[in-house]
């Protein structure tokens, strides 16, 4: 067995299965090139906050093309920072919390800082898997 972790992607065969996946597809140069394009807004901000859901769950070191994994952080952390001001999701502090925290989450991965989380947001992110 060639893994050196306990997650699904820390071994050698997921590896390659990603490497594999993304390397004969499009998927993450259609999510970069859509978060790079689409300002969220009060009209777009679910598909917008769908599409950086991808990016919290796929884009991490091992999963995601590595040239491209950083810059796919910083969109979907700055779309997510505009989610944040979209007047419908101030107005629900449940919406707006949730919104924060996977903010949080993208950033502290793109600084390579997850550990350094606070616990609410660790929280919320066992929650979410």
């Amino acid at each position: 067995m060639g893994a050196w972790g306990e997650l699904p992607w820390e071994a050698d065969s997921a590896v390659d299965f990603f490497d594999d996946f993304f390397g004969g597809s499009e998927f993450s140069e259609i999510i970069t090139e859509y978060l790079a394009k689409t300002e969220a807004t009060e009209r777009n901000h679910e598909e917008v906050r769908s599409v950086t859901t991808l990016v919290l769950f796929l884009c991490r070191a091992y999963v995601w093309p590595i040239e491209s994994l950083d810059q796919t952080l910083e969109l979907a952390a700055k779309r997510l920072r505009e989610i944040e001001k979209v007047d419908i999701i101030q107005d629900y502090e449940d919406f707006a919390q949730a919104v924060r925290h996977e903010r949080m989450i993208i950033e502290a991965r793109l600084s390579r800082e997850e550990e350094s989380l606070p616990p609410e947001v660790l929280e919320y992110w066992k929650r979410m898997v």
